[in-house]
């Protein structure tokens, strides 16, 4: 509508410009019987008789022209009166005038305002149409979220009631994804820790767990701790004479054993295997009541973290075990500890009374052991102490 008010205007100007055009300011031509007067005047002027005669005869035509000029004025100005519109008729006429232009503008603004009364519609619509559209969707995702929940807890009942692994495992796959995939994780977990084959136990983790991350590794501890604390009072029934005699327990007991011993394992691998890469996080790693059991723990980043209940044939070279917590309550074996690269003071006295080298023992590490390397390790990592020591105490003293 604003593009074409110019151009409206623009044609009003023109069509309402004036048509009349101005008249000539030149005098009045000298009439005819003005002309006859002027030559008596000069007659009489003379003053010949004759002239006289003459002049008499002139002044009496002009009479005769006046009159015949003032007829015809009187007779064109009653012509001119029986020409001219009826009062308030010259304002119809200029509306007559402009009607096909009047009609015109008429005509153009009803096509605009038809134009945006058009586009606002289909903008109307266009947004009616989005609007409908989120509501089915949010219509949809609520029917779905109603459904799911049916179908979790269908699925719960059916899992509680089976005594079966099979069925759990399959009814608890369907959920690895969608709102209910972190309780399905939890539930796996607890239908894993109930698993009487190794196979049914690797087979859920590796759906619901695998791989091991920064998000997943305290499950995976917890784990580790749960089945650590089962198998410990069959691991201490078997330990006779210093050595484990898995013979000693009754069938059912000795079953456990080997799953649980198994699993533990299984588990502690897997924990192993994230915590060989760098630290991601500087938070406390918690693994008391838990016992790592021939696992690869080379080159981890141990610091400040809380010590497990038992290493057992664990490769320890080059972990940094600076830090480490609540050492008294843990216990060593068959594991080249020595071989680490950091051991605090206190954590390596207590490792040289309850794990000292002895000739013919086994360990993980890849760099085998011998009374030689164990008192040069063992120096390296009392220089180390000592040296980290002083360092600690000349930080305090400038402090």
């Amino acid at each position: 509508m604003r593009r074409i008010l110019p151009a409206f205007l623009l044609i009003v100007s023109f069509a309402c410009a004036p048509q009349a055009r101005a008249q000539g300011s030149d005098p009045q031509a000298a009439t005819p019987s003005a002309q006859v007067r002027t030559t008596a005047r000069k007659l009489l002027a003379s003053g010949s008789p004759e002239d006289a005669a003459k002049a008499a005869d002139l002044l009496a035509r002009a009479a005769e022209i006046d009159e015949h000029d003032a007829a015809a004025l009187k007779a064109q100005a009653e012509t001119a009166k029986l020409k001219q519109p009826p009062e308030g008729e010259s304002g119809w006429k200029v509306l007559v005038d402009i009607t096909p232009f009047l009609s015109f503008v008429i005509v153009a603004l009803g096509f605009f305002v038809n134009n945006a009364q058009a586009r606002t519609a289909e903008r109307e619509k266009r947004e009616e149409a989005v609007r409908q559209r989120k509501s089915d969707a949010d219509k949809a995702a609520r029917e779905l979220q109603t459904a799911e929940e049916e179908r979790w807890s269908h699925a719960v009942a059916l899992i509680q009631k089976s005594e079966d692994f099979s069925p759990a495992a399959a009814i608890l796959s369907t959920f690895r994804n969608g709102p209910h995939a972190a309780l399905a994780r939890d539930t796996a977990v607890s239908v894993m820790l109930n698993a009487k084959k190794f196979s049914n136990f690797s087979d859920l983790f590796n759906t619901f767990i695998e791989p091991v991350t920064q998000d997943n590794l305290q499950q995976v501890l917890t784990m580790l701790r749960s089945v650590s604390i089962t198998v410990a009072p069959l691991l201490s029934k078997a330990w006779v004479n210093e050595r484990s005699d898995p013979s000693v327990l009754t069938p059912a007991e000795a079953d456990s054993y080997n799953l649980l011993v198994r699993v533990r394992t299984f588990l502690g691998a897997k924990a192993a295997a994230f915590l060989r890469q760098k630290r991601q996080s500087t938070d406390v790693l918690d693994f008391s009541d838990m016992g790592f059991d021939g696992i690869d723990l080379s080159n981890a980043d141990l610091r400040n973290c809380i010590a497990p209940y038992t290493w057992n044939f664990v490769n320890l070279d080059g972990a940094d075990l600076r830090g480490m917590r609540n050492v008294a309550n843990s216990w060593v074996y068959s594991t080249a500890w020595w071989h680490a690269a950091y051991i605090d003071a206190g954590f390596l006295d207590l490792l040289l009374e309850r794990s000292p080298f002895k000739p013919g023992q086994s360990s993980n590490t890849p760099r085998g052991i011998s009374a030689e390397d164990y008192r040069a390790e063992v120096a390296r990592l009392r220089a180390q102490s000592a040296a980290g020591a002083a360092q600690d105490a000349n930080a305090l003293a400038r402090a």
